[in-house]
C-alpha cells in the first residue's frame, strides 16, 4: 500500500524499524518460561478433531456442542494439556486443520441470543488458535503447508472479527488477535498491523489513566491490552512504560487493580446497559473476571503496578479460589503464566 502523507509513511517505518528490531529474527508468542503444570491440571485433556458448526453465535452458557465458545474451550484443555508436557500435538494438529479444512465459524449470526457479539466471538478463535498454532510450531508438530491452511482460515476470521465492532472491548480484541497471530507465526505485516491497531486503544491514555471511565468496560478492554503489551513486551516493545500524556499503561493497570479491589462484588453495568450487572471480582467467566492477573504478574512481578495487582489478588483470593481462567482472552491464563 502507498501512503499518501510523507508523515504518515516515517511514523510506518518507525513502526516497522522497532518490530524489525527486537533482537529476534521472528515475533514470538509465548514459551514455556511462565507455565504453572500444577494448574494446568485443573483444565487439561488430549483433544482432537471435532466437528464444528459453520456458524458462529455469541457467548451462551452451557456451551453448545459444536459452538465457537466450545472450541475456544476445549483448546484450552489441549494447549494445557500440550504445555504441561502431557503430549497431545498430532490430535491438536487434526484439531486446527479440520476446523480451518471445515470453514469452522466463517458465518456470523448476529440474530441468536447470546452475551457477546459472533464477531467478537471471532476475535477470541483466533486468539485460542494462536497459542495452539505457537504450541505447535515448537514442537515441530506443524509443516509450512498446514500453516498456510490455518492462515487462510484465520484471515476469513479476522475479517469477520471487524464486523459491527462498536464497543471498545471488541476493537481492542481485534488488534490483540491479529498481533497474537502474527506471534503465532512468525508474520512481521500481520504482528505490526495488531500493533498499530493495539495502539489506537492505547491512545486513550491520553485522557488519564483509564482506557474507559466504567469499572466494568475498563476490566474488558484490560483483558486484551495487557495481553497484548505482553506479547509485544516478549517481543522488545514496552507499551507498558510508554507515557501517553502523563499517564502509561502500568499506571492505568495500578489505577484499575485499586479501583476493581475498593468495588469488590459489587454488581457492576456496562457502558451501554445492554448487559446485566455483575460483579467482575471472580477468577474465572466470559467478560467478568479477572484472568488478566497471571498475565501481568508474571511479566512484572516487582515492578510496574505490581504491588496492586497482588493486592488485588490476594483480596479476590479470599473469595474465590478457582485457577484464573477467562475463556474470551482465549487461554487458560493460571495454566500458561501462572508462575509468578
Amino acid at each position: 500500500m502507498i501512503l499518501k502523507h510523507g508523515w504518515a509513511a516515517f511514523a510506518l517505518a518507525l513502526l516497522l524499524g522497532a518490530v524489525m528490531a527486537t533482537g529476534t529474527s521472528a515475533q514470538q508468542l509465548w514459551n514455556g518460561s511462565f507455565v504453572s503444570a500444577g494448574k494446568c491440571r485443573s483444565h487439561s485433556g488430549i483433544v482432537g478433531p471435532e466437528t464444528h458448526s459453520g456458524t458462529l453465535r455469541g457467548f451462551e452458557w452451557p456451551h453448545p456442542k459444536g459452538s465457537g465458545i466450545e472450541y475456544i474451550d476445549r483448546n484450552a484443555r489441549g494447549i494445557n494439556a500440550l504445555a504441561s508436557g502431557r503430549g497431545g500435538s498430532k490430535q491438536l494438529r487434526a484439531r486446527l486443520l479440520n476446523a480451518a479444512q471445515g470453514k469452522a465459524f466463517t458465518r456470523l449470526d448476529f440474530g441468536a441470543r447470546g452475551g457477546s457479539s459472533p464477531s467478537f466471538v471471532s476475535a477470541i478463535v483466533v486468539e485460542s488458535t494462536a497459542y495452539a498454532t505457537s504450541l505447535l510450531r515448537a514442537k515441530g508438530a506443524f509443516s509450512a503447508q498446514d500453516i498456510r491452511q490455518i492462515d487462510g482460515w484465520v484471515q476469513t476470521l479476522l475479517r469477520n472479527a471487524r464486523k459491527r465492532a462498536g464497543s471498545p472491548d471488541h476493537k481492542a480484541a481485534i488488534g490483540t488477535a491479529r498481533l497474537l497471530w502474527g506471534a503465532a507465526i512468525s508474520d512481521k505485516q500481520q504482528f505490526s498491523k495488531g500493533y498499530r491497531q493495539v495502539n489506537a486503544t492505547l491512545r486513550k491514555l491520553r485522557r488519564g489513566p483509564a482506557l474507559d471511565r466504567k469499572t466494568r468496560i475498563n476490566n474488558e478492554i484490560m483483558h486484551q491490552i495487557i495481553h497484548a503489551g505482553i506479547v509485544l513486551y516478549r517481543n522488545g516493545i514496552d507499551v507498558f512504560s510508554k507515557k501517553w500524556g502523563s499517564a502509561s499503561l502500568h499506571d492505568a493497570v495500578a489505577q484499575h487493580a485499586a479501583q476493581v479491589r475498593q468495588v469488590g462484588t459489587d454488581k457492576l453495568q456496562t457502558t451501554t446497559g445492554a448487559d446485566k450487572a455483575r460483579s467482575i471480582f471472580k477468577a474465572r467467566g466470559w467478560g467478568t473476571h479477572l484472568a488478566w492477573i497471571p498475565l501481568y504478574l508474571s511479566h512484572f512481578p516487582r515492578s510496574g503496578a505490581a504491588n496492586e495487582v497482588r493486592a488485588l489478588d490476594r483480596a479476590l483470593r479470599r473469595v474465590d479460589r478457582n485457577p484464573y481462567y477467562g475463556t474470551q482472552i482465549g487461554i487458560h491464563s493460571d495454566c500458561i503464566y501462572g508462575r509468578y
